[in-house]
């Protein structure tokens, strides 16, 4: 007589949970780009050290690749960074490197309805920060910062994530960097989802406090994009706050992503550039599946033979 009591239930739940594995995979297989991660969604500013970066005649200028055309430059003496082709710290891929002193790259004319939402945005930035406070991107409107969407990674030991209307009130969250991130590339992760608020690195959620966005920002009208650092200069203020190290990878979106594409950025991201990245629960659970079905089969099998002998 067949035994199935125990193998069947087994298939079955294998089964569900290979098919919503399935269902995960090939959604994170959508596209956004001839050269990107899959994601249900299109980044609004996508910049990356190995295409749209043009040097020369004392300039750089870094193309946009998200077809919103926000591209960045710099040809102010002392002001300018440098490419590097191959960084060891990136997986041998380019990075565009900036002093510590002055450098940064800048837009005085972005649209900021194309760029962020009021109230919802994720941004994953590929960087290394040698040490010192830093500005790593920012879209603002006025010399105070009252207006403003900003990272700063990091700035006295805590990665600053603002979006909103007035500055550090209301419209920032913070987390503490975590022993050993100056001098290793790592993987940034910020989100803003209508009041939540999320920092990650390396796929990993950190701490952050205040945890909640409270205002909106006002993103009508155009603004200054600003890379590697911040010059408050340039909207009518005063001041450079420049990185100290190196960005690889710049993607922005003004909409707040999935869990399962966060994941699948993530992992497009740390692959890319050899950096360990913790996986999503979506991505065990694929495995998980996998080696679930594999071992119905098994026991199936051995109560089949077992079913022969008896008989």
């Amino acid at each position: 007589m067949k035994n199935i009591a125990t193998s069947r239930p087994l298939k079955l739940v294998c089964l569900l949970l290979l098919s919503v594995s399935a269902t995960q995979f090939c959604r994170a297989q959508l596209t956004w780009g001839g050269d990107g991660a899959g994601t249900t969604a299109t980044p609004s500013l996508w910049l990356r050290a190995d295409a749209g970066v043009v040097t020369g005649g004392g300039s750089l200028a870094w193309n946009d690749q998200s077809g919103n055309g926000f591209n960045v430059a710099n040809n102010n003496v002392g002001q300018v960074p440098t490419l590097t082709g191959s960084s060891s710290s990136f997986n041998n891929q380019p990075v565009v490197h900036f002093d510590g002193a002055n450098d940064y790259l800048y837009n005085l004319n972005v649209g900021g309805t194309a760029l962020i939402g009021t109230d919802q945005s994720t941004v994953f930035i590929v960087q290394l920060n040698n040490g010192g406070n830093s500005a790593s991107l920012a879209w603002n409107q006025d010399a105070d910062t009252r207006n403003q969407f900003a990272v700063n990674a990091d700035y006295n030991s805590q990665i600053l994530y603002d979006h909103g209307t007035t500055a550090d009130t209301g419209n920032e969250i913070a987390a503490n960097s975590p022993p050993g991130f100056a001098g290793s590339a790592h993987v940034i992760t910020l989100q803003r989802n209508v009041s939540a608020g999320t920092i990650r690195l390396d796929g990993s959620d950190l701490s952050t406090s205040p945890s909640t966005f409270n205002l909106a920002i006002d993103n009508s009208g155009n603004g200054s994009l600003q890379v590697g650092g911040f010059n408050s200069a340039v909207v009518g203020g005063s001041g450079i706050l420049s990185l100290n190290g190196d960005i690889a990878e710049v993607l922005v979106f003004k909409t707040a992503l999935s869990g399962s594409d966060i994941g699948t950025v993530e992992s497009y991201l740390g692959g890319r550039y050899g950096i360990s990245v913790v996986p999503e629960p979506s991505q065990y659970a694929t495995a998980f599946a996998l080696v679930c079905l594999v071992g119905a089969v098994v026991v199936r099998r051995r109560q089949r033979s077992a079913a022969r002998t008896t008989a």
